[in-house]
């Protein structure tokens, strides 16, 4: 069996950059897929519109690549951003002995600052799975920066499916919740 996301037409899939890959950098990706988009919608970017866009999205790429991530998606609510980042990633089962899909999808996280919520999800593939909402510190030297983190997980044969969002604009997230939940609709194991 494999895990599929079949994002939404709104999302755009971070593909891997290398040289045996289609695009060698993530700023050659960045670009083509600006130049492509704005291509699409007709629309125009002032060249500090259009490099500020090309820079968001190539640090993503680069990020993702760094920290080896499975895979990722980005949502861009307009080309001025903001850009919104989901990671996605399979966890064996042997790396989380018998622990529950709550647990993987965070709520036991041992930063959050209040109790996180759990909603239940089906797919409409009919998937189950929960998202965890939880709030906590940024870090250790800015505690006083709330960080809200967002997983959805799904427990899939050998192991567990997540869906990630992090991020500090709480009021933001509130507007991005329902893509979020677009996203994770498309869910399948097959």
């Amino acid at each position: 069996m494999s895990v599929f996301v079949r994002y939404p037409d709104d999302w755009i899939g971070v593909p891997p950059c290398g040289p045996l890959e289609e695009y060698s950098t993530p700023r050659v990706w960045a670009q083509a897929l600006v130049d492509e988009v704005v291509e699409i919608a007709r629309a125009k970017l002032s060249g500090d519109e259009s490099e500020a866009l090309v820079g968001a999205l190539s640090l993503i790429a680069t990020d993702t690549a760094a920290r080896g991530v499975q895979a990722s998606y980005i949502f861009l609510e307009s080309f001025n951003g903001p850009v919104h980042y989901v990671e996605g990633e399979m966890i064996p089962r042997s790396a989380v002995g018998d622990a529950p899909v709550e647990e993987i999808a965070g709520s036991r996280d041992p930063d959050v600052i209040r109790e996180p919520t759990l909603t239940e999800i089906v797919t409409t593939s009919g998937l189950r799975g929960v998202l965890c909402v939880r709030h906590a510190p940024f870090d250790e030297e800015a505690s006083h920066i709330v960080t809200l983190r967002a997983t959805y997980a799904f427990e899939v044969e050998g192991g567990f499916f997540v869906l990630r969002n992090a991020t500090t604009d709480l009021v933001g997230f509130e507007r991005f919740r329902e893509h979020f939940s677009e996203l994770a609709a498309t869910v399948s194991e097959e």
